[in-house]
């Protein structure tokens, strides 16, 4: 279920960002609006959350541990990108982005 429901909100992240989306790290462009609809009402880096769910449900899927390091690997990278992209997202989108912050949890809702 992990795997396929990584899957979808991959999808539904990809599909609410429409135009604004581009490679992870990269500053906004001018033309980009901060996106809050969608999974991103729920979390702050729903793919991120996406690509997690499926490193792990491919670990259970197939009971492998190099699966599994490959879902840690990917958590520790994932946790180090935040900051950088969130300290990116805060001098672009300022105040909003400390509001948007403030409402949504980084990539568990309710827990982180």
């Amino acid at each position: 279920m992990l795997y396929v429901a990584g899957f979808l909100l991959m999808a539904w992240a990809l599909t609410s960002l429409k135009r604004n989306y581009q490679m992870g790290g990269s500053a906004p462009r001018d033309t980009d609006r901060l996106v809050i609809a969608g999974p991103y009402r729920i979390v702050r880096h729903p793919m991120y959350a996406a690509a997690l769910y499926i490193s792990l449900g491919l670990a259970c899927l197939t009971q492998s541990l190099a699966c599994l390091a490959v879902f840690f690997i990917y958590l520790v990278l994932i946790l180090q990108l935040v900051p950088l992209e969130e300290g990116g997202l805060q001098r672009v989108y300022g105040q909003q982005y400390t509001d948007y912050q403030q409402k949504t949890g980084k990539i568990i809702p309710f827990v982180f």
